[in-house]
């Protein structure tokens, strides 16, 4: 025995900085992670012990699920690509219809996202080291696609007149809330505003938490509870917004431009959610050790690289070149059998 205990030191000494336990020999996986069973380093400025891109992409043996992730994701980009890029080129041919570059802006934002978020993803699979950073930039993009979403509304209720309460305003009576049918008031627009707003910062927020991966990973529960209920106030917002302006929006897609708005925040930010819960295993490589939050990530953006096409296609029957004009009549109510102007 007094003779094991050096060569448990010496053991130690010799382990690469992976927090690997000597104790356990051979052993590359544990269960839910703990201080004791953590093979990675774990904490701010841990990412320096994790792979980088380089050491990633040049190593011989990778963890087996990379063999799936990579062609998923790459797969995934493509696709969102070839769907995204022509609706982007048919909405910027059209841009001499647009009332401003601020509603320009607005309509090709959100069908900008996916591509933008599919890049990002594909980023994180091949890059482990900077997952972190990776998703705090698709944070970003998402919360500038939901920031545009509204002020497009907002922009095709105002309409013409340029005036959104007076455009309400003679739209009569509607449900403005759940339970409350009355007249909208610009105090209305301020609730939906924020409603939407506290989204677009919480999203942001709480990615940038997950930087310190030991707290996320203690208070998993309290960042999932964060998201969705952060989601559910904008989905009110969002909603009331449309209600409010039901009869100055017909003909402009807005529940499907919304159901697309929500499918993007299900592909970016829940699948991670769940990808945290069932994968609790640090992995060891080659050398290289991979946290149970990195292989999270990897399958989280492998899957959401995938979910952006599908996010792409709704775009692209969402958001139309019609969008940029306002028009006296919605665009898809004109009577086939009313007589041509003059």
């Amino acid at each position: 025995l007094a003779q094991a205990r050096p060569l448990r030191s010496a053991a130690s000494i010799a382990l690469p900085r992976c927090g690997l336990a000597p104790s356990r020999g051979p052993m590359t996986l544990v269960g839910a992670p703990s201080d004791e069973d953590q093979l990675c380093e774990r904490g701010l400025g841990a990412a320096v012990y994790w792979p980088s891109a380089s050491q990633f992409n040049s190593a011989s043996e990778r963890p087996k699920a990379y063999h799936l992730l990579i062609p998923l994701a790459l797969v995934g980009a493509t696709l969102t690509a070839a769907i995204a890029v022509p609706t982007l080129v048919r909405i910027a041919t059209a841009r001499h219809q647009a009332k401003n570059r601020w509603r320009l802006l607005y309509v090709m934002t959100p069908p900008a996202a996916p591509l933008a978020i599919a890049i990002i993803k594909v980023a994180v699979v091949l890059g482990p080291r900077a997952w972190k950073v990776l998703n705090i930039f698709a944070a970003i993009v998402e919360s500038c696609a939901f920031w545009a979403f509204l002020n497009l509304l907002f922009s095709l209720i105002a309409g013409a007149a340029g005036d959104i309460p007076d455009a309400l305003a003679r739209a009569g009576v509607v449900r403005v809330w759940a339970c409350v049918r009355r007249m909208p008031t610009p105090r209305d627009l301020r609730a939906v505003a924020i409603l939407v707003g506290q989204f677009t910062l919480v999203n942001v927020l709480v990615s940038t938490i997950e930087l310190d991966d030991d707290w996320a990973s203690e208070h998993n529960l309290l960042l999932s509870a964060m998201d969705i209920i952060s989601l559910i106030l904008c989905v009110v917002g969002l909603l009331s917004l449309i209600r409010m302006g039901h009869n100055l929006l017909e003909g402009r897609r807005a529940h499907l431009k919304f159901w697309t708005m929500k499918a993007l925040f299900v592909a970016n930010t829940m699948s991670f959610r769940i990808f945290s819960r069932l994968i609790r295993s640090d992995v060891q490589v080659g050398g290289l050790c991979y946290s149970s939050e990195t292989l999270a990530a990897a399958w989280s953006a492998g899957f959401t690289a995938m979910l952006a096409s599908a996010v792409s296609a709704l775009s692209f029957f969402a958001f139309r070149p019609s969008d940029l004009a306002d028009s006296a009549r919605p665009p898809d109510t004109t009577d086939a059998n009313a007589a041509p102007r003059q």
